[in-house]
């Protein structure tokens, strides 16, 4: 992949999770979102949109990933105590913690990519570390 094309599926990814977090922050504070997703499911779908933020992040900072965390943190302690000021809302140390489970699998998944591509076959068909 040429640089140029990196650079711009970097800024996609970017995009993508800005408007991501402008969406959830958006829509979480509308009075029809109050118990639109019963318990448990509410923990399913803080799990898909944490790790799709996560996801995003994750390739707009690649090969860094802390940054993914310096955002996704902060967020979703965000997202949590703005709801103790949201009717019909409560904030939940589950939602949080789900949260940033999300976001642990996602940085997993990037680290074991990264690991794997560091790896080449050698002859024989096994692996080994390129030198």
């Amino acid at each position: 992949m040429t640089a140029g094309k990196e650079h711009f599926l970097k800024r996609i990814a970017a995009a993508g999770a800005i408007a991501l977090m402008v969406s959830l922050t958006w829509f979480n504070s509308q009075p029809e979102a109050a118990g639109l997703i019963p318990a448990p499911w509410d923990k399913l779908a803080h799990g898909g949109i944490f790790g799709a933020l996560s996801a995003a992040l994750a390739a707009a900072c690649w090969p860094r990933l802390w940054p993914v965390a310096a955002v996704v943190v902060p967020f979703a302690a965000f997202d949590e105590l703005r709801q103790l000021h949201l009717p019909g809302r409560s904030a939940d140390w589950g939602d949080f913690l789900t949260d940033l489970a999300a976001m642990a699998v996602v940085l997993s998944c990037s680290v074991l990519l990264r690991i794997r591509r560091s790896v080449k076959p050698v002859a024989g068909g096994r692996r080994g570390r390129r030198l």
